[in-house]
């Protein structure tokens, strides 16, 4: 089994994927969550719940376990 990331890892490759030609508005808006908890989530402040991982993960092409676990 798989272990999570820590936040700060999590934190690091959210922004590095978005980073590239993405607002923070404008990731949150598709995924359908308030740009502060993504922010949150971005900054290490808090681990998204496990809908909103598959959510962030489809959205950016990648699996769960790539961006949210080691």
């Amino acid at each position: 089994m798989n272990k999570e990331a820590s936040n700060e890892k999590i934190a690091e490759r959210l922004v590095k994927l978005r980073k590239d030609n993405l607002t923070q508005d404008e990731v949150a808006n598709s995924l359908g969550i308030a740009k502060s908890s993504l922010a949150n989530y971005e900054n290490g402040f808090r681990r998204p719940k496990p809908e909103i991982m598959v959510k962030i993960a489809n959205f950016y092409n990648q699996s769960v376990q790539a961006i949210f676990f080691n």
